[in-house]
């Protein structure tokens, strides 16, 4: 279900985040599911303990999961929604700077290049997983 790329400059636990976010919003990690421990993560990933601990850390720091003492961790109720708003905040914050960019006389054609590059860049560090 998750893979790691021991290659790419971004951080393992920024990547299991990623994929769980993924998952998360394909729905194959439903409200309650329950997530694998941290131990059997480590084991499958063949990745230091902590490392998966802090990507724990993080999905319940953004309310993306919770922690039940004695049975595990699961998803939240209202996990896809606080991702969908993240995407939106996302998009937002870009309107915003649109319009900085076009205070500063930058062109839609050069404002549109720079996203694209930046799609780009993303793609290609994907592309560098396989």
């Amino acid at each position: 279900m998750f893979t790691i790329d021991r290659y790419s400059p971004i951080p393992i636990y920024e990547q299991l985040i990623a994929q769980f976010e993924r998952l998360i919003l394909l729905g194959i990690l439903a409200p309650n599911a329950v997530l694998p421990s941290v131990r059997a993560l480590s084991q499958e990933l063949s990745v230091n303990p902590n490392t998966i601990q802090k990507a724990y850390t993080e999905l319940e720091r953004r309310g993306l999961s919770f922690t039940a003492p004695g049975t595990g961790r699961f998803i939240t109720l209202n996990a896809v929604q606080i991702l969908r708003g993240e995407k939106e905040a996302l998009l937002e914050s870009l309107r915003e700077l649109a319009e900085q960019l076009a205070v500063y006389g930058i062109a839609p054609e050069a404002a549109e290049e720079a996203l694209r590059e930046g799609y780009r860049r993303q793609s290609a560090k994907g592309e560098n997983k396989e």
